[in-house]
């Protein structure tokens, strides 16, 4: 006898297969592109991580210090602006797929993941499979990550929430060890997936604890101790991260008082919850979703409460810390403004990523409703399951559907295959050559360097963190050389004086850096830089049409 595939397998596999097509054509080129716009940045920096982290735990480095980008200073590697989840799964996959693979394969899991653990979330709120099944689809494919965080792997794993609110009910209904268990390790993952999880948990637990406090509900006390346990627990096991970013991090005040610069930038404007095929458009389903319950008065039961609290909250968070008409900034001051006074919430410049609370309470208030109108057609279960459910999937997906997403290719030229086979330790020179973070940087900011490093896996000047001290902007500006390269990059005037000194002293330079070769790409062959370099009187051993290699001598 043939064994049934499990229903909750089935669910997560059906979620699987509408991440593959609202990905497309992501699944054709599953091995040589990455998603995300032509200009790829922060995708690179996960893949360079990916590769930085497996060489780091084998060959006994630093893991959160780095010489071989920024070299020869190099460059602390922040902690809280790491992926942790990404990184976590990258390192077994990473010995038997390439980090491209395994790149695309986190992508398309943490879709699935996240419309799954919303269905069992409101299955378990509403009891009711259809309506959580949609409500999972609302959930894990919002326009907001489909469309505008979609190079952001690190703000990818949004099934943390509604796992964590899963047991944070089961934990209250009965604090079995197993339910805190599972309760603290998910409070754990989420807090070190993502700095904004954490702000979003430890949002969403107050306002629980808040509403069942003046629901009467649970007896407040007695509810924080069974809380206590695993929330401190959690809290515990990530302070050393939070240690080395203060020990480690000389520059950490610079950044949590520069991070709530550009907060109105990085607001969702009020009329784009509206528009339709906006990044920021709520979706036509939770809008009938909020009028059932209007019409119906579902929203005034206890339990659908909670739920409309955490919409109304990150709605008004999500807005920024001042009102938008339209795009014009009001004089209306919004709940967000506070956050600049309040260590570590100060850091917080991108309010629109609290988009992604606000869609959970959303779907879950979808899912209540959905579960009203499916209880009102129980005598018609022909019509729901072959009717209204396929159309509502089929609404979902023209609502939220950005179908081609945007790939970029990863062309890797054969020389780099070359230098992987030269044993010896040393370092290269890329040009285009340029260093940035989140917020500045030199040069021309071209981050495929990062990739091909995890090609050649040798030392390189260019890098990309999340977050550098700005003195790390002065390292080369005392090195002629370099410095004289950084000012042709940024379009500076060099005159003929800076330029023969740096002629005169790149050899001594570059020796001393044990720096063997300079790599000239495609983007400067016809240019006043590639004429400077091609003056320094270094051979050229190699060319193609995208690449010119010098030998340092």
């Amino acid at each position: 006898m043939k064994k049934k595939i499990p229903f909750n397998l089935l669910v997560f596999l059906l979620y699987l297969c509408f991440a593959i097509l609202l990905t497309y054509p992501l699944v054709l080129h599953f091995r040589t592109h990455l998603p995300g716009p032509p200009t790829p940045s922060d995708q690179l920096t996960t893949v360079w991580f990916f590769w930085w982290f497996k060489k780091a735990l084998l060959e006994g480095r630093q893991v959160f210090f780095s010489d071989y980008i920024f070299y020869p200073n190099g460059v602390h590697l922040m902690p809280q602006a790491i992926d942790f989840i990404p990184v976590a799964l990258a390192f077994p996959l990473s010995f038997f797929f390439s980090f491209i693979v395994i790149y695309n394969l986190i992508f398309l899991f943490f879709f699935a993941l996240a419309g799954y653990f919303t269905y069992l979330l409101v299955d378990y709120l509403v009891h009711d499979r259809k309506a959580a099944f949609i409500s999972g689809l609302l959930f894990a494919f919002m326009p907001y990550l489909l469309r505008l965080e979609i190079s952001h792997l690190d703000l990818l794993p949004t099934f943390v929430l509604p796992l964590y609110l899963l047991y944070l009910l089961k934990t209250t209904q009965a604090p079995t060890i197993k339910n805190r268990l599972i309760l603290g390790l998910c409070f754990l993952l989420g807090s070190v997936a993502y700095f904004y999880f954490f702000i979003y948990l430890g949002l969403l637990t107050l306002v629980y604890l808040v509403w069942l406090w003046r629901s009467q509900t649970h007896p407040l006390l007695p509810l924080l101790k069974k809380l206590f346990l695993p929330l401190g627990l959690a809290l515990l096991l990530q302070l050393p991260l939070f240690i080395v970013d203060f020990r480690k991090l000389p520059f950490f005040n610079e950044v949590i008082q520069g991070g709530f610069k550009g907060a109105e930038i990085y607001s969702v404007f009020f009329y784009q919850y509206f528009k339709p095929f906006s990044s920021f458009f709520l979706g036509f389903i939770p809008f009938l979703g909020l009028l059932i319950l209007v019409r119906f008065k579902i929203y005034r039961q206890k339990e659908v409460k909670f739920w409309l609290i955490s919409f109304v909250l990150f709605f008004i968070l999500a807005l920024g810390p001042v009102l938008h008409f339209f795009k014009s900034p009001t004089k209306v001051i919004l709940p967000y403004w506070l956050f600049q006074w309040i260590p570590f919430l100060s850091t917080l410049r991108t309010p629109c990523r609290f988009f992604v609370p606000l869609m959970l309470s959303l779907t879950v208030l979808t899912g209540y409703a959905l579960s009203f109108i499916f209880q009102k057609l129980k005598e018609r279960k022909e019509i729901v399951w072959w009717f209204i459910l396929p159309l509502l999937c089929i609404t979902v997906i023209l609502d939220f559907e950005r179908v081609p997403i945007p790939l970029f290719p990863l062309e890797v030229d054969p020389f780099y295959q070359r230098l992987a086979q030269q044993k010896k330790e040393f370092a290269i020179l890329e040009i285009p050559f340029g260093f940035s973070d989140g917020f500045r940087g030199r040069g021309d900011e071209w981050v495929e360097p990062l990739y091909f490093q995890t090609i050649h896996q040798k030392k390189i000047l260019n890098g990309r963190v999340a977050r550098m001290n700005k003195n790390q902007l002065n390292v080369y500006t005392q090195n002629s050389l370099f410095n004289t390269i950084l000012l042709f990059e940024e379009k500076k005037e060099v005159d003929a004086q800076t330029r023969e000194k740096a002629k005169k002293q790149a050899p001594e330079i570059l020796q001393d850096l044990n720096i063997r070769y300079i790599l000239l790409h495609q983007k400067y062959f016809h240019s006043p830089l590639s004429e400077f370099i091609q003056n320094l009187g270094f051979k050229k051993i190699y060319q193609d049409n995208k690449l010119k290699v010098y030998e340092v001598q």
